[in-house]
């Protein structure tokens, strides 16, 4: 995998946006948690990973500036 972006929340049509998850409400809302693992490597695979980006949104893009937002993932590479 080479020159790829993968982006979890922020964005339109996400639902992982200032409305269903504003920043630092001091607990963890359910509809916040986006995943788990973004990107998982199983003991039996193997792979080559250049220029990759794997993000958890920290604002929503689509407002200027970035609104800040919560959003919860466990871990972002597992392998």
């Amino acid at each position: 995998m080479w020159d790829s972006h993968v982006r979890v929340g922020g964005a339109a049509g996400s639902d992982l946006q200032v409305a269903n998850c504003p920043k630092l409400t001091g607990s963890v809302n359910p509809r916040c948690i986006a995943t788990s693992i973004l990107v998982h490597v199983t003991s039996k695979a193997s792979g080559y990973f250049e220029n990759t980006w794997f993000w958890v949104a920290d604002d929503e893009i689509e407002t200027f500036p970035g609104t800040e937002i919560d959003i919860f993932v466990g871990r972002g590479e597992f392998s």
